[in-house]
């Protein structure tokens, strides 16, 4: 019954009144709004991301999930088609070979080995990663089930037995050849070989599209989901490199930060630090030896009272170490007032 007793007390307690004159909440600094600002728009673009990808892959799927393909797909398929060449076949091929199997997962290990040698082991694992793209999309055609395109609507060059929706190729490339865009943009600094890696990674994701239409081997619509699927989980996992495994930045030391004046000696400032220091070990010195004196004595003479023997060299020496303890200062000016049988002088 005590608690309840409690709760009955509490009631009398009214919510404290609104203080005029109580200051306010300090305000966020400049900093610290950009930084949440930052915050927020990463959010909003990761939502509008994702929630883009998962409804234009659900509408793609209800085109698939009917029985005869759409006219778009047909019209798309036949405009591709309508020029055959031999020299096109072969590039085409050559665009799609790095998206099979086994190639596929010899390219993606070979370089996330070579990124695990070169000592970037957290790129290496995400390097790995990329390879979820695929499992997402053998999901999606197991659950999807459309059937590789009838030969009556195009040439195909080879049949497979397979599910078409969405586009394993797209999906793979998209998200392997567009991490390697990324890390190529992040990490290597601007020059002819960034530009030929990014070159390559984006013809290959371009390009990887119409050659698989082309090829008689997907839908239109096939392809569109995956290249949605890939670079959308391309899109996850950049920021999950970003947020979780990519430190930031270690603050550099002072002496790095310092940057001499134009004109200036390279060990300026430390000369000038070390000068400062004595400055000040020199004047703390003056104002204790002013305190423990009487006016118009200074350290130096308690010092030379107290020993006529000691030379100038010592006498100098104690005045910049400050002249010693408190006690030996108050020992000196006991010395120099009193007189031989210890009374004091102006007695």
């Amino acid at each position: 019954m005590c608690w309840l007793r409690a709760e009955f007390d509490s009631l009398a307690v009214p919510m404290p009144a609104w203080d005029a004159e109580r200051p306010p909440a300090a305000s966020p600094s400049p900093a610290e709004v950009a930084r949440r600002r930052s915050v927020v728009a990463d959010n909003a673009l990761m939502a509008a991301a994702l929630g883009g990808g998962a409804t234009g892959l659900f509408l793609l799927s209800r085109v698939a999930l009917r029985p005869l393909p759409s006219r778009l797909d047909v019209a798309a398929t036949r405009l591709l088609q309508r020029r055959q060449s031999r020299a096109v076949t072969r590039a085409m091929t050559v665009i799609s070979m790095p998206g099979f199997a086994p190639l596929q997962h010899v390219l993606t290990v070979c370089t996330s080995l070579d990124l695990w040698a070169l000592g970037h082991r957290r790129e290496s694992l995400f390097t790995i990663l990329t390879m979820g793209a695929g499992a997402t999309t053998g999901v999606i055609k197991v659950l999807v089930g459309r059937p590789r395109p009838d030969p009556m609507y195009m040439r195909a060059i080879f049949q497979f037995r397979d599910n078409s929706f969405p586009s394993g190729h797209c999906s793979h490339y998209a998200s392997f050849y567009g991490y390697l865009f990324y890390l190529a943009h992040r990490t290597m600094p601007p020059s002819l070989l960034r530009k030929a890696v990014q070159t390559l990674c984006a013809g290959l994701i371009v390009s990887v599209a119409p050659s698989r239409v082309y090829l008689g081997h997907h839908w239109s619509s096939d392809v569109i989901a995956g290249e949605i699927v890939g670079l959308t989980y391309l899109f996850v996992l950049i920021k999950a490199y970003e947020l979780l495994l990519v430190g930031s930045p270690t603050p550099a030391t002072p002496s790095a930060t310092q940057s001499t004046q134009p004109g200036s000696a390279p060990g300026s400032d430390r000369a000038d630090a070390f000068e400062s220091t004595q400055d000040a070990v020199s004047r703390a010195g003056r104002v204790g030896r002013g305190h423990d004196n009487p006016p118009g004595k200074s350290g130096c003479t308690a010092v030379d009272s107290a020993d006529p023997g000691k030379s100038e060299d010592d006498a100098d020496a104690t005045m910049t170490s400050g002249t010693g303890t408190a006690d030996s200062r108050a020992h000196g000016s006991a010395t120099s007032d009193s007189g031989p049988d210890g009374a004091s002088s102006n007695v």
